[in-house]
């Protein structure tokens, strides 16, 4: 791998506009710089939407109330005024999903001076079962002593997964698209929606963007059967250079620059709500 540059170090260590932390960002100013006990701070604001057994009571999920980090931080206020805290009851946490987590911690290490990005893609290690891989968000962090990124998960906790374990969105598509998959690996039957989505997700979050879950460029909601085949071997050019982001940043910067359907952002919400809220 290239060694990371200070131009794309810097891409890392801006805010965007879902990592600012807005009006709040002095609650970053005591928090702890050890990546292993912001992991566990971060986690303790939280609870997953599918964790039926712990749910705020009298709360439902609401997916598009977190979709920046200072509207994330208004909420954990709410329901405790001290802010980041770590002994935060059940009830005083937010409902919120891998990509909150993912953003939450980009956002902090990005104050603290430490290039980070979040990723999207897929695991094995949170699915419900062995044979198939979940989507997923992680964030990557820059070590600027061994000179490469870790790929960090705030919940379950990891803190240098390996890439055998986290598969970036990009990687995923072009298995799919050279038949190298067992059928089902992702989700049943190959749902090209998911993998398209977690595809888009990762090529903004490369960018240092923060994109919502149903949000990626025109290009990402077009049915893969629709695409010409010019569309679909620009995304397979797009995805072979994600596999290399840092080296390749020019070059995925120009594509975005030549072709209307990465630019900009698009929203499946209609979708979500359909298949899941129905």
């Amino acid at each position: 791998m290239a060694e990371i540059n200070a131009s794309i170090c810097a891409r890392y260590l801006e805010f965007c506009a879902n990592t600012d932390p807005g009006k709040y960002i002095d609650l970053y100013k005591t928090l702890p710089r050890s990546l292993d006990a912001l992991c566990d701070l971060v986690s303790q604001q939280f609870v997953h939407p599918w964790d039926g057994s712990r749910q705020p009571e009298g709360r439902i999920y609401q997916p598009r109330a977190n979709q920046s980090v200072e509207k994330m931080l208004e909420n954990l206020i709410h329901f405790n005024n001290a802010g980041l805290v770590a002994a935060r009851t059940v009830d005083e946490r937010v409902i919120a999903g891998c990509r909150e987590n993912a953003l939450l911690l980009t956002s902090i290490l990005r104050y603290q001076g430490i290039p980070a990005r979040a990723r999207a893609g897929w695991c094995q290690y949170i699915s419900s079962r062995p044979d198939q891989y979940a989507d997923h968000w992680v964030t990557e962090v820059w070590n600027g002593e061994a000179r490469r990124w870790m790929m960090v998960d705030t919940k379950p906790k990891k803190l240098d997964s390996s890439q055998s374990e986290f598969k970036f969105g990009g990687a995923v598509w072009l298995e799919l698209r050279r038949g190298q998959a067992e059928a089902g690996k992702y989700r049943q039957k190959e749902d090209w929606f998911y993998v398209r989505l977690n595809f888009g997700h990762d090529f903004n979050t490369v960018l240092g963007e923060g994109p919502h879950y149903w949000e990626a460029p025109p290009l990402f909601h077009r049915e893969k059967e629709q695409m010409a085949e010019a569309e679909l071997t620009l995304l397979d050019a797009l995805a072979a250079l994600l596999q290399q982001p840092d080296e390749n940043i020019e070059q995925i910067l120009s594509l975005r620059e030549a072709h209307v359907g990465l630019q900009g952002m698009e929203s499946a919400w209609g979708i979500f709500e359909q298949t899941v809220y129905k």
